[in-house]
């Protein structure tokens, strides 16, 4: 399991103090970084006094740092953002790695195979799954493993500003991305947030980020693609979903991606690292993951979502139309009651920034079996699900009263 073999995650956590992430969380769950804070953060003052590794002035700037970053991004946010406790040791810990990587990378490196090897004999982990060693060739990545709706984003923004603080000596910061609408999300993100970016159409003079989809990008220069080579080498390139499930997609995108950064710095972001099969690429991502908030944690911090399965025993009555519009009704009071509540208590919808609720139907078929339009039948067996379901608000709304007894 990737979430029990994470080295760069684990040595971090005892460089400030902690045996485990649970540790951490009992400590500081409960906190955030607010948006007016000025001087030094409740995490700082709370680490302050406990066992850490690292020297005390240099914990005050990195905390310094995230301050003043969180200023640059909340200057035209309304409502403005706080930093849930994960985020600021997200963001802590890469501080703290950056530091040390552009002052003493060499020392950095020998104290993560000290630890990987103290790691891996308390551990038991051999064989295949063991990793190689940290180089100056391979400790410019950074993963960020987050659950999907856990701020991300925000994280993303943080490592431009954490980077460019760092890092003086780059061709381009480039931020990679799996489609073209997300490319405009993370533009309308990034100017809420203060930071110059634009759509990659050739413009390659600037400082601001260059913000582009991975198929836009080939090998060689083509009629709607640019090629790689036109960005050069050593960028700071930031990359959303690092890792993709496809074996195929992955081979594209890691082959785009690592020329990309070759002699620069990478940062990548995915909620899906725990699904790696490929040995090789857990080894590296094992390596590289610097913070691990995936669904598990997640979810017991309570942002998860709870869930069930209905299921109907029989079957066949799933068929009769009295209980398929008994079940149908049954989601449609599920989905008021949440519509009513987000309506009624427009105090509690602010202070939790919670979304107009929205229903959604996934449907199985939109057109009827080939055999059925042949026939042109029209019979329970047969008719497309979407259908169904267009025919059972049809219903509600035009004989609503039968329904108040059900």
């Amino acid at each position: 399991m990737l979430g029990n073999r994470l080295i760069l995650f684990k040595y971090l956590l005892k460089q400030f103090g902690f045996d485990d992430f649970d540790k951490l969380r009992a400590k500081f769950s409960d906190t955030e970084l607010k948006a007016d804070t000025s001087d030094s953060s409740f995490f700082y003052i709370s680490i302050a006094g406990t066992n850490i590794h690292i020297p005390l002035f240099a914990v005050k700037s990195y905390d310094e740092n995230i301050i003043r970053h969180l200023a640059v991004i909340n200057r035209h946010r309304n409502p403005t953002i706080h930093l849930k406790y994960y985020q600021y040791f997200s963001l802590l810990f890469t501080e703290y790695f950056l530091a040390r990587y552009f002052t003493d990378r060499q020392a950095l490196t020998d104290d993560l195979n000290r630890f990987k090897g103290e790691f891996y004999q308390q551990a038991g982990i051999r064989g295949r799954e063991v990793a190689d060693d940290y180089s100056a060739d391979n400790l410019n990545l950074l993963a960020f493993w987050n659950a999907t709706g856990s701020g991300k984003t925000f994280l993303l923004h943080f490592n431009i500003l954490q980077y460019s603080h760092y890092c003086k000596d780059y061709n381009h910061l480039i931020l990679l991305t799996p489609s073209e609408q997300l490319s405009k999300q993370h533009l309308e993100e990034l100017e809420l947030s203060g930071i110059e970016a634009d759509y990659y159409r050739g413009n390659k003079t600037g400082s601001h980020v260059k913000v582009i989809d991975i198929f836009k990008i080939r090998e060689r220069q083509g009629p709607e693609t640019v090629s790689v080579d036109e960005f050069e080498q050593k960028n700071g390139l930031f990359v959303d979903e690092g890792h993709k499930g496809n074996d195929k997609e992955e081979g594209v995108w890691r082959g785009i991606r690592e020329k990309l950064g070759c002699k620069g710095f990478t940062f990548e972001y995915s909620a899906t690292f725990g699904q790696i099969g490929n040995q090789d690429l857990k080894n590296e991502y094992s390596r590289s993951i610097i913070f691990d908030y995936s669904y598990r944690h997640f979810y017991r911090d309570g942002y998860g979502k709870d869930y069930w399965i209905h299921t109907i025993s029989d079957n066949r009555s799933i068929e009769t139309e009295e209980l398929r519009h008994n079940y149908l009704l049954h989601n449609l009071l599920l989905f008021t009651q949440q519509k009513l509540f987000y309506l009624v208590n427009p105090e509690i919808v602010e202070e939790y920034q919670i979304e107009n609720p929205l229903l959604i139907f996934v449907g199985h078929t939109v057109n009827p079996k080939a055999t059925a339009q042949a026939e042109k039948e029209d019979n329970e067996q047969t008719i497309s699900d979407v259908k169904l379901l267009i025919r059972f608000f049809a219903d509600f709304l035009r004989n609503g009263k039968k329904y108040l007894s059900t």
